[in-house]
């Protein structure tokens, strides 16, 4: 269950890709390129929102909640500006490399602690001054993971989506454990 918002994400992504594919000249009407694109944005937005109610249902699975895939997509629908603005905040420390750490576990946080940016942008740099050494291994794994599974024909994408959660989950258990220790 706690898998359901990745796959229906992913299938939503695929969709889209398909779509996309369409030559112009089938279409034959302009307003078809343009219903086209709105289904492109509104699906992009679903899978969006989909991959934060996949980290809020893997934090409900690892505290023993109920799984209710409708509850965490109505949470994550209502955080939906927090959730894009923390989606720039952590590209930009993407693109340094060295900072996608920082980025995963604040994504990770303001999710677990239902909190803001900024909270959980300091949060995610205490974790990562305590527990380097966990977070190295996780990433290692992540790079092999993503690096073996990304080249699987037809279902990669939907591997590595559902790779990412299993990485957000051992991030919410070395959060978990900052927590309880401090």
């Amino acid at each position: 269950m706690v898998f359901a918002p990745v796959i229906i994400g992913g299938l939503i992504s695929s969709a889209i890709r398909v779509w996309g594919r369409q030559p112009l000249h089938q279409s034959g009407y302009v307003p078809v390129v343009f219903i086209g694109a709105l289904i492109s944005i509104v699906g992009s937005v679903v899978s969006f929102i989909l991959n934060f109610a996949a980290i809020d249902m893997a934090r409900d699975a690892y505290t023993n909640e109920p799984l209710d895939l409708g509850r965490s997509f109505s949470y994550s629908a209502g955080r939906f500006v927090t959730f894009f603005v923390a989606s720039i905040v952590a590209g930009i420390l993407s693109i340094t490399i060295i900072l996608i750490p920082i980025a995963i576990l604040m994504m990770v946080i303001i999710v677990v602690d239902e909190t803001g940016i900024v909270d959980a942008l300091g949060q995610s740099f205490a974790v990562l001054g305590r527990d380097l050494g966990d977070i190295v291994v996780i990433l290692i794994v992540a790079i092999i993971g993503y690096a073996v599974l990304g080249w699987v024909p037809l279902v990669g994408g939907l591997l590595t989506a559902c790779f990412s959660l299993v990485l957000d989950l051992a991030f919410i258990d070395v959060y978990d454990r900052f927590r309880r220790n401090n």
